[in-house]
């Protein structure tokens, strides 16, 4: 759905707090329609768009908050890992910025819970390209969450990276010695969820996302996402 059609939909109003929010069942927020920027700068957001697959138990992605800006109360760290969070379509929260001579793209994902028996699970994959504006842009660096550090590759002709039609293949899967999930950048291909641009949706979904309570969580992409994710790959 493009972006002029979501925006005939009823729009709430922006500057949400915390305490202000209204929060449902995780399995109650549906999933917004994928709305990217219109021509090259959204193809490229689109082409460079990890495969992201729950490798073991745990949860899928799950939509975060709705179009109206209710936010998802997440599962209780109950029961098996993927216990009532494994049927979703899934989002992927998306923002972009130059950073220096190069661009960051920051794809965020959501789970209801994480197997470290906490409330919520925020996991993020940050990608370094050369220009978001060019038809035949370069990827020159993948950074994915892993608990409190990162993983850090470069990437490039025979990186070792796993691929798939030049999509990253970013798995979510148990750490052993962290004991909560990581991501990790491996040859299981997952699924390309409904990508939505933060700064394009309603304000009350960007204003939910930045201010809502995620228990031990924080939203990935703040406003100084690029800041984090530029020196990572100093």
């Amino acid at each position: 759905m493009q972006l002029t059609q979501l925006l005939a939909l009823p729009v709430l109003l922006a500057g949400c707090t915390a305490n202000a929010l209204e929060y449902i069942n995780h399995d109650a927020v549906r999933t917004i329609p994928e709305s990217l920027p219109r021509g090259i700068v959204g193809a490229n957001i689109k082409r460079f768009q990890p495969y992201f697959n729950t490798l073991g138990p745990g949860c899928w992605p799950y939509p975060a908050v709705d179009v109206d800006g209710r936010v998802s109360g997440g599962l209780k760290p109950s029961g098996p890992a993927g216990g009532q969070c494994s049927n979703s379509a899934g989002q992927a929260y998306v923002r972009h910025r130059k950073y220096q001579d190069h661009y960051i793209i920051g794809y965020a994902y959501y789970m209801p819970k994480d197997s470290d028996k906490t409330r919520h699970d925020w996991q993020v994959a940050y990608l370094k390209i050369d220009d978001i504006n060019s038809s035949n842009p370069r990827l020159l660096g993948v950074a994915v969450s892993q608990g409190p550090r990162f993983g850090v590759s470069p990437a490039g002709p025979n990186d070792g990276l796993s691929y798939r039609d030049g999509h990253l293949l970013v798995n979510y899967i148990t750490d052993a010695t962290l004991g909560e999930h990581v991501l990790r950048v491996q040859n299981r291909a997952g699924s390309l969820h409904p990508a939505i641009d933060i700064d394009l949706v309603f304000p009350q979904v960007k204003s939910a996302l930045l201010t809502g309570n995620w228990g031990r969580e924080r939203f990935p992409l703040q406003d100084n996402f690029a800041d984090v994710a530029g020196r990572l790959f100093r």
